[in-house]
């Protein structure tokens, strides 16, 4: 434990600190899973928290601009799961016909990069209404097969899709973005926080505030005109 904590401090990136805390973790949660060992030495060391720089939504006119590309990708229902439906990226991949209802989705699930399902990152489950955006897509995929909408289905999938888009639009925001832009629009339509965070499976409202509605300039303009209007 000693050794890999020594190993981990000399990684002078916070990000891949993190990521290389979690690939040690999993290689030892699999060692004990095949019986090659007993414990994990992983529960003695502290888990790195990287907290990374808030990502922005899409503008009104970046969004239009995705949303004509990803329509025509194989990975579409991933990206409108993220966009209209809020979801986080591993779980927009887990997600199978079965849990597409009539008018809600369930979201009780993720996937791992090794493409098994686990569960979410609150290990909640939660229920999120079908949105008007999302329903040729629900219509399209619902049914009774409990495996993901795409079949096979890992960290990398969606990824080459999405920067194929990035190119052909000039999209320079990463994919979780499109998530950021699912809690801005709702604060755009006047959707309480608390609302809002319950659709995105936040079990506090104040992550929801500080890392994932960020204020468009066309909507700030929009609410100093309100602002303006009340004065006068």
């Amino acid at each position: 434990a000693n050794e890999i904590r020594d190993l981990l401090n000399t990684i002078t990136s916070a990000s891949a600190r993190d990521r290389c805390h979690t690939i040690l973790s999993d290689i030892f949660k699999h060692a004990i899973n095949y019986d090659l060992l007993e414990k994990s030495v992983m529960q003695k060391i502290t888990r790195f928290r990287y907290k990374g720089t808030p990502l922005e939504p899409l503008t009104h006119e970046e969004e239009r601009l995705f949303v004509n590309e990803a329509k025509k990708s194989k990975c579409a229902i991933i990206f409108f799961l993220m966009l209209y439906e809020g979801l986080r990226t591993s779980e927009a991949k887990a997600i199978t016909p079965y849990d597409i209802k009539e008018n809600y989705i369930i979201v009780d699930k993720s996937i791992n990069d090794y493409g098994e399902f686990i569960p979410t990152k609150t290990n909640n489950k939660r229920v999120v209404p079908i949105f008007d955006k999302f329903k040729p897509y629900a219509d399209k995929y619902r049914g009774t097969d409990k495996t993901p909408c795409l079949g096979k289905v890992n960290k990398h999938t969606a990824v080459n899709e999405y920067a194929k888009i990035q190119i052909k639009t000039n999209l320079t925001k990463r994919m979780y973005s499109l998530r950021h832009t699912f809690a801005t629009r709702c604060e755009e339509a006047g959707i309480s926080v608390k609302q809002t965070a319950q659709w995105m499976g936040h079990s506090n409202i104040q992550t929801t505030l500080n890392n994932y509605i960020g204020i468009i300039s066309t909507f700030e303009n929009n609410n100093i005109n309100k602002k303006n209007e009340i004065d006068d």
